[in-house]
């Protein structure tokens, strides 16, 4: 992944397709399981903000 953005992204995809919860998420636009899928069921504790952030930055990136 250190290699650049294309291994990087390439990397990302592999693991969504493996991650029912995180590829149902950005399926659906559904952030709460975005965050979930990517870094567990616990992901609150870890960074309450992730998902509304993860929904803002979306947003922002489809302008």
């Amino acid at each position: 992944m250190c290699t650049g953005d294309p291994a990087h992204i390439k990397a990302f995809l592999k693991f969504a397709k493996s991650n029912a919860i995180l590829l149902e998420g950005l399926r659906d636009n559904e952030y709460e399981k975005i965050a979930e899928g990517h870094n567990g069921a616990s992901w609150k504790l870890i960074n309450k903000d992730y998902a509304s952030n993860i929904e803002k930055f979306s947003k922002e990136y489809k302008k």
